[in-house]
């Protein structure tokens, strides 16, 4: 062993603890709420700081220290080896947890969509039986309403003059003399002169049309709910997109979305804990200062983070913020509505005055959220800012119906939903977006902290 041999060795074990450090916060990022893996990483990182402090130590002993120090075989297995086998068996345990994790969070996946499939079925099942029974009095009330037609339409041909002609006929070819006019015929004056005609035997097969809405009067609607408006909280500073760099990565993707000619959905992932506004903020910031710029029909909301100290009050300002956030794109997308349109989805008074701010009402806002989006004329741009909010701390069935909404605003087999350019921000990883990217609902870009550092892209490039 010589001095050489050391610092070959020394070397290789420093690249190999970078490799791994980059590991680990990959690992992190995706394992953000996963104490477990956390408890390991710090554990690592305890270990990569006793390997410098031991490396540095050695390298601070006189040179003469350092020559004897070359003969001991053990030497490079005390600084770097011994530590690297340390990092190499907590990294196996890291690995099993991040595995576990996966598959616990595949498994909630799998579940959740047998669960939404067999619900499916189920109201399939209902709407079937409704079907049916409706079925069912249709052809009932078409037999009667039918034997009563054509009852009435024979004794209308009877009474006629074909019928006089076809009896005398039937009695002149039976070698029987036709009785007296009179008593083949009931008086006219009873039900008419009404000769048999094939036109008057057709159904009218116009098709029913949808009923005229007004966008004022939706718009009267939805004054009770207490929305957030389409600009960001009064203390966020405004900023023009000249002014705000962005990465080349973001720029270019941004690009393409909105100079897409089709429905589009991006979600722009930034790094967790960081300062508010955040880049990713100000980016929807200026989106919406070029949207109303070039007079782009927009919705957008900016979700704001919990001032509930307590864990316990968490999920419930969660639930609530998740309502507000449907509640303003339904106000905001009325906004956009022509002046006047006709529909065949129900948007009387009642379904908006039912919306109480309750979890209970949730699914009736969904459902008059899409009816909504359905009459909305295109193209139109939708974007979120800090949806990370509204998962934090979340319960369950937050998490899950944010999941739906994703799914309601990211569809793309729905024939009647406008072209819609759908942009989110987060800061940091969020479990129903990255559901979204499973489902192949999204595209995701990343930045970092530095990314944006001495960018030549800015907002205003995009225009």
């Amino acid at each position: 062993m010589n001095h050489e041999d050391i610092a070959n060795g020394i070397s290789e074990g420093l690249a190999d603890i970078a490799d791994d450090i980059s590991y680990w916060a990959r690992l992190l990022e995706q394992h953000s709420m996963n104490p477990k893996m956390k408890s390991y990483i710090r554990d690592l990182y305890a270990i990569v700081f006793e390997c410098f402090a031991d490396i540095f130590t050695e390298w601070q002993k006189s040179r003469w220290t350092r020559i004897i120090g070359s003969f001991n075989k053990n030497l490079l297995e005390t600084i770097v080896s011994g530590h690297r086998k340390r990092m190499k068996d907590l990294s196996e345990k890291l690995r099993r947890e991040a595995a576990l994790d996966e598959n616990a969070a595949f498994s909630d996946f799998i579940n959740r969509l047998v669960d939404e499939s067999q619900e499916k079925q189920r109201l399939l099942g209902m709407r079937q039986n409704e079907d049916r029974e409706e079925y069912r009095k249709f052809i009932k009330t078409l037999s009667e309403d039918g034997v009563r037609i054509w009852r009435e339409q024979l004794q209308l041909w009877l009474t006629g003059g074909a019928g006089q002609q076809f009896l005398e006929a039937a009695f002149v070819n039976r070698g029987i003399t036709p009785p007296p006019q009179q008593m083949l015929e009931r008086p006219r004056g009873v039900i008419g002169e009404i000769e048999p005609n094939s036109k008057e035997m057709n159904f009218d097969q116009t098709k029913l049309s949808g009923a005229i809405y007004t966008r004022a009067h939706l718009q009267d609607y939805t004054q009770h709910l207490g929305l957030q408006t389409s600009q960001p909280a009064p203390e966020m500073p405004m900023i023009s997109a000249a002014q705000l760099n962005i990465h080349e990565n973001v720029f270019n993707a941004l690009k393409k979305w909105s100079t897409s000619s089709t429905s589009r959905y991006l979600w722009i992932e930034g790094p967790p804990d960081v300062e508010t506004p955040s880049q990713n903020t100000l980016t929807i910031m200026s989106l919406v200062g070029i949207a109303q710029k070039s007079k782009t029909a927009y919705v957008a909301y900016f979700a704001q983070q919990s001032s509930a100290r307590k864990a316990a009050d968490r999920p419930q300002y969660c639930s609530q913020a998740l309502i507000s956030l449907v509640y303003t794109l339904v106000s905001q997308l009325v906004d956009q509505l022509p002046a006047e349109f006709e529909s065949e989805a129900d948007l009387s008074e009642v379904r908006f005055t039912c919306l109480d701010g309750t979890e209970e009402r949730f699914s009736s806002a969904m459902q008059l959220l899409q009816d909504i989006l359905e009459v909305t004329t295109g193209p139109l741009l939708c974007m979120i800012d800090g949806l990370q909010y509204l998962t934090y701390g979340a319960s369950r069935e937050t998490v899950a119906s944010l999941r739906r909404l994703l799914e309601l605003l990211c569809v793309r087999d729905n024939p009647r939903y406008p072209v819609m350019r759908v942009c989110l921000t987060t800061d940091g990883y969020v479990e129903s977006l990255a559901t979204g990217l499973m489902k192949r609902l999204l595209e995701r870009v990343s930045c970092d902290d530095d990314d944006d550092a001495g960018s030549e892209y800015t907002m205003e490039d995009l225009t």
